[in-house]
């Protein structure tokens, strides 16, 4: 069964785990969606796998737009999750099926009110404190509850 899962969504998920960081690790984000999914018995997407696996199709993604570097060599850089902010935020959604992860341009006419206040707050300062990124995120409906209501129980595939 498909799902997605809106990218400021996504992107809320990212910074709620990394407690506000902006500064840390892709990998480290990785690491702890799959331990919240491990512990929760939960996963984003349709199977376990899917949330690293569209971190890897962004990075794709973002090669083939830009051809830029190698997208594998682009992951292995370590890339701090402020420097995808503006990438993850210019898709509508995050889709996933039995054939992969897609990040799906906008089907709306615009951008989400968050999305676009993420927009804001993140363009004008990408070196926001952890206390201000989680003070933001609260400030327009972002909680711990957002791991709950874009995961799913159980292992799908």
């Amino acid at each position: 069964m498909p799902a997605s899962i809106l990218t400021e969504d996504f992107l809320a998920i990212c910074l709620i785990l990394a407690y506000g960081d902006m500064n840390m690790e892709l990998e480290e984000i990785i690491c702890r969606v799959e331990s919240f999914q491990s512990s929760s018995d939960r996963h984003f997407g349709i199977s376990r796998y899917d949330f690293r696996n569209a971190i890897n199709m962004l990075s794709f993604n973002i090669y083939h737009e830009t051809g830029i570097g190698n997208y594998k060599e682009m992951l292995a850089i370590k890339p701090l999750l402020k420097n995808w902010i503006c990438p993850i935020l210019q898709y509508d959604d995050v889709y996933f099926n039995d054939e992969g992860e897609h990040w799906c341009e906008f089907e709306r006419k615009s951008p989400s009110p968050k999305n676009l206040k993420m927009r804001k707050f993140f363009t004008v300062n990408c070196d926001h404190s952890k206390k201000d990124v989680l003070r933001f995120l609260n400030e327009i409906g972002y909680n711990k509850a957002i791991l709950l209501k874009c995961s799913f129980p159980g292992e799908q595939r």
